[in-house]
């Protein structure tokens, strides 16, 4: 009687450390958020800066761009890579409402030479934001196709250009209600 009163203790444990975050994560306003960035290479930074057409929860257009891009590591083998780390600003509206991404990975394939047509798809998870996300949380994905170019197609070292047009889905927590 005394092994099933632990038993049954210990599987209450278990149950309610695995539901209650859960929980907690449904309490947490959260919305789905799903749509399209399209999006230039900036060399000066070394990443992806660009417009972002978002949809949350399949009712409300937010416009934005992504104004802050800090590469993180990548590796190469061949025509395929591996990013990790690195962080993004999400901007909307007049840029007052902005969410912060981080521990980005990501896996792309490209030419050899480094130019040409791509594929990326990749992860990242919201850390922080100000005015309506100011204690944004969760998780996005994105995938799409990349056009990357030289400046100098003659010089090897010219300076990378390129265009992205990528899809997303994802969730964002603690959502505060547009002001009216």
């Amino acid at each position: 009687m005394r092994q099933h009163s632990r038993l049954a203790a210990a599987c209450t444990a278990v149950l309610t450390a695995l539901l209650l975050p859960q929980s907690a994560w449904a309490n947490n306003n959260c919305h789905t958020i799903r749509g399209v960035y399209q999006s230039q290479y900036d060399a000066t930074v070394g990443g992806w800066l660009g417009e972002l057409s978002v949809l949350l929860d399949d009712k409300e257009l937010l416009i934005g761009k992504i104004v802050a891009a800090t590469p993180g590591v990548t590796i190469r083998a061949g025509a395929a890579g591996y990013d990790k780390g690195g962080y993004l600003t999400w901007a909307f509206g007049s840029g007052a409402d902005t969410f912060r991404t981080g521990d980005q990975h990501g896996m792309f394939i490209i030419s050899v030479e480094g130019t040409g047509v791509g594929q990326y798809s990749g992860s990242a998870r919201i850390v922080a934001g100000s005015g309506r996300f100011v204690n944004a949380a969760g998780s996005y994905t994105w995938s799409g196709r990349y056009l990357l170019w030289r400046s100098d197609p003659n010089d090897p070292n010219s300076a990378l250009q390129g265009r992205w047009n990528a899809d997303f889905n994802g969730t964002v927590c603690n959502v505060l209600p547009a002001s009216q």
